[in-house]
């Protein structure tokens, strides 16, 4: 009898289970950037996966207990509160040592895919992606400060010289080697950072990046303070089937604003480390010839051209 109440009790409206427990739905789709790449254009996309409604104030799962947050913060340095969410902006030399962590840590503590696909396999380097990064580091991590990733590792404001738009499901170190080679055509400085909203938005408060509306949103600012867009892409083109990912890249595109033309480029990881990039126009690398352009794109999968 007493099973049968707390079953009936989970199956209520509005109601929610007991801490600690596990229970099997669909992936919550939030108003948040987190909903950035997750959404898809078609619901039946959504996949059960297992959630665990975590105890309030103490460590609840093993990921809280593994994590060792003085590799991740800068030497002698706290979290620095970054009040404005566009702001964030990542570098590449904090992405790499994000990704050195996850080397250093992900075998050998026996890390598991929290995936609906591969649910509780054994992690690699190779296979890390942005889901399981937020489950295994960034949310252990910043739990103590309840802070985004970014005012855990950066030292004062990082405004983002470009707006990522990629698909969470999309591994980690493809999508790094994607923003290296962007880095590479386009000239940009080794302190060059790029807003990506995994780690720039608070996943502990994030509402109050969405109080002002849709249109005052985080992204939105984000979007409007950078030089371009850049669409990271998996070896599938997923980001495309992805409805919040195609409304970062519409609203990259068809806003107007004064000075200058704000930029889209498509990038996508060719294995061995190698990316190629579809660009706006020449690169620095191009050296302004068009010539040099077609042959730098010319190694674009042409399956991901025509997605």
């Amino acid at each position: 009898l007493k099973l049968a109440r707390r079953a009936a009790r989970s199956r209520a409206p509005g109601s929610r289970p007991r801490e600690g427990t596990r229970v099997r739905g669909p992936r919550p789709v939030r108003p948040s950037s987190s909903m950035g790449c997750g959404a898809s254009v078609s619901d039946g996309a959504r996949m059960p996966v297992l959630l665990t409604i975590a105890p309030q104030g103490r460590a609840s799962t093993r990921a809280d207990k593994l994590i060792k947050a003085e590799e991740l913060r800068p030497q002698d340095s706290a979290h620095i509160a970054i009040e404005k969410t566009e702001c964030r902006g990542i570098t590449l030399a904090q992405l790499e040592a994000l990704l050195d962590y996850v080397e250093r840590h992900c075998e050998v503590e026996g890390w598991t895919s929290v995936g609906p696909a591969a649910h509780g396999a054994r992690l690699k380097l190779a296979s890390v992606d942005l889901y399981e990064l937020m489950f295994w580091v960034i949310m252990p991590a910043t739990r103590p400060d309840r802070c985004s990733y970014v005012e855990l590792v950066a030292r004062g404001e990082q405004a983002p010289a470009w707006f990522v738009s990629h698909w969470w499901g999309a591994a980690m170190r493809g999508f790094v080697d994607c923003l290296q080679g962007h880095s590479r055509d386009r000239h940009l400085d080794q302190d060059c950072a790029y807003w990506v909203c995994g780690c720039a938005a608070n996943q502990w408060a994030e509402s109050a990046d969405w109080e002002d509306g849709l249109a005052a949103a985080a992204f939105q600012r984000a979007i409007h303070a950078s030089a371009g867009t850049i669409s990271v892409l998996d070896g599938a083109g997923t980001m495309y089937s992805r409805a919040w990912c195609l409304y970062e890249v519409f609203i990259s595109i068809a806003t107007v604003r004064e000075g200058p033309k704000r930029l889209y480029d498509v990038y996508a990881p060719i294995g061995g480390g190698k990316c190629v990039g579809l660009t706006d126009g020449c690169t620095e690398a191009d050296f302004d010839s068009a010539h040099w352009k077609a042959m730098r794109e010319s190694a674009f999968p042409l399956a991901l051209a025509s997605a």
